[in-house]
């Protein structure tokens, strides 16, 4: 549906990053001046990579990588492999790419596309994969609050695809407040054309 649009934006943000050669660090990235959606979609992308990772390190290591305290030091790695992992030129093509696509459509259709953004691989998820994902959006906070705070305060063990569907639903019907989408959609194109 917006199309041209999308290939207009991913096409403006690609000029500014080509002139930085083929291969870059997330850390160089954010020096360049590119709208930070894009920034907070692949930043999120590098951040549920590194948690899959230590997925796999929990269910498979003799010791126990749980807990908060060694959290912390995830967290602090992932900082630090975002300031070394080189990211290459097509990889971060398809990254923007992406970011754009994704963020166009949640501004436009923020319900169906997180719910489809979040169970594209299962139909239930665990709460912190969940919060992982929900680092993805830059726009509406307020769902990832809300969300956050009920998974918390049910204490669930999984999200299931309907129950967030209900919950979303529910949101909209709260929060409505008569703005159109392409008012929306119009503003999300003005801001990632402009420089930072």
């Amino acid at each position: 549906m917006f199309e041209k649009e999308i290939k207009f934006i991913s096409d403006f943000c690609l000029n500014k990053i080509s002139k930085a050669g083929s291969f870059l660090t997330f850390e160089k990235l954010k020096g360049i001046e590119i709208h930070p959606a894009i920034l907070k979609y692949i930043s999120a992308g590098m951040d549920f990579q590194i948690f899959k990772d230590r997925q796999v390190l929990l269910q498979k290591s003799a010791f126990d990588y749980s807990g908060s305290e060694i959290s912390k030091y995830f967290r602090m790695i992932a900082l630090e492999i975002k300031k070394s992992k080189r990211i290459s030129e097509n990889e971060i093509n398809d990254l923007i790419s992406q970011a754009v696509t994704f963020n166009f459509n949640y501004i436009t259709r923020p319900n169906e596309t997180i719910v489809d953004f979040i169970f594209k691989e299962s139909d239930s998820l665990s709460p912190e994969e969940m919060a992982m994902i929900l680092d993805y959006p830059y726009y509406y906070n307020y769902l990832r609050q809300i969300l956050s705070s009920y998974m918390g305060k049910k204490q669930l063990l999984t999200l299931e695809k309907k129950e967030l569907e209900f919950l979303l639903n529910k949101i909209s019907l709260n929060n409505s407040n008569g703005c159109s989408k392409s008012f929306f959609v119009v503003i999300f194109f003005y801001f990632l054309t402009k420089a930072i």
